[in-house]
């Protein structure tokens, strides 16, 4: 978290049109920059990193000295005696909740942080095969929007992985052991099942529409159009059915052969080599179809197809759909 906070001070401060802002310089990733070695040499930087680490450490070790071994400063209470979980989704919900929560706080830094440098790629690429290769991976109607698809994209590729992290926890449960704790109640199976998926779909969709918005508030702040925001949120939002699928693969290889899932890793990142580099390496057509990240709308762009966004969801469903079918007439996995 911390990280992630000196890393978004940067790239606020960044903003500055005068040398870094003076949120910049509460970021420690600032100091080692503006030492300027070979290009000024700015030696008194120095001190701000020494300082805070002459008076950070004493704290450290005041802190230390104050907790019991193994613990934190917070002592452990017993919980409530009675349990707030009454559904499957809300069992699936607290399970699924930290892995949420702390690829929603990543998302918003790395978004934000590529919105804000989004419209400086055209002084960036002097050359014009640099910025050919930009469009490509991007679109065509200038080379701001190319860059911008080009990182929505890959910010929907590694969505995708949450994704697939997320319904994963269906494996890791049944072999746990606990799914048949929960099963032999009144649940049925699709019940558990869906409730899994449901947070697994959701959280994909919410990852990429906070995503779309960060990046969408960085680049409005930095060219100063707010109508930025939108626009930018509604091209993240069409990644979401190519996230979706992967998904589904994961159930469906799930639900037929459980000791498989981790197939799919492999699987996801030939779809993103022929998907997101493809085009740029030459991959035949016919090959880079197999990629639902290739089916994506390449937007902000002009003439994007949105075809493809009905036939990656209704594939996905067909996943999901059969993935559990195939989980309600096999044994659990030990």
């Amino acid at each position: 978290m911390i990280t992630a906070l000196a890393f978004m001070a940067r790239a606020i401060g960044a903003l500055a049109d005068h040398g870094p802002g003076w949120l910049s310089w509460l970021s420690p990733i600032v100091w080692n920059q503006q030492i300027r070695a070979f290009a000024g040499d700015r030696w008194s930087v120095l001190i701000l990193p020494l300082a805070t680490t002459a008076l950070l450490l004493p704290v450290a070790f005041t802190l230390r000295g104050r907790r019991d071994l193994g613990s934190g400063l917070l002592r452990d209470r017993p919980g409530p005696g009675v349990g707030r979980l009454s559904t499957p989704l809300g069992l699936a919900w607290r399970l699924q909740r930290p892995l949420l929560l702390a690829w929603t706080a990543g998302s918003v830094v790395m978004a934000f942080m590529m919105g804000s440098i989004a419209h400086n790629v055209a002084g960036l690429l002097d050359s014009p095969g640099m910025a050919k290769i930009i469009q490509q991976l991007g679109g065509e109607q200038g080379l701001t929007d190319a860059f911008l698809a080009a990182e929505l994209g890959l910010v929907g590729t590694i969505i995708a992985a949450y994704g697939i992290s997320a319904v994963t926890r269906l494996g890791t449960e049944e072999s746990a052991g606990h799914a048949e704790a929960v099963l032999t109640s009144a649940t049925p199976r699709i019940t558990w099942v869906a409730s899994h998926c449901l947070i697994a779909l959701a959280g994909v969709a919410w990852l990429l529409l906070v995503a779309g918005l960060a990046t969408g508030l960085g680049h409005a702040i930095a060219v100063g159009d707010s109508s930025q925001v939108l626009r930018i949120s509604v091209a993240a939002l069409t990644r979401i059915p190519a996230a979706w699928v992967l998904v589904g693969l994961v159930v469906a290889v799930w639900g037929v052969w459980p000791h498989a899932t981790a197939a799919v890793w492999g699987a996801f990142a030939a779809f993103i080599v022929v998907g997101e580099f493809g085009q740029l390496w030459g991959v035949p057509l016919w090959l880079m179809d197999f990629s639902p990240f290739a089916h994506s709308p390449v937007l902000p762009g002009p003439d994007a197809g949105l075809s493809g966004i009905v036939w990656l969801t209704v594939i996905a469903g067909a996943l999901l759909a059969g993935g559990t079918a195939a989980f309600r007439r096999r044994d659990l996995a030990g």
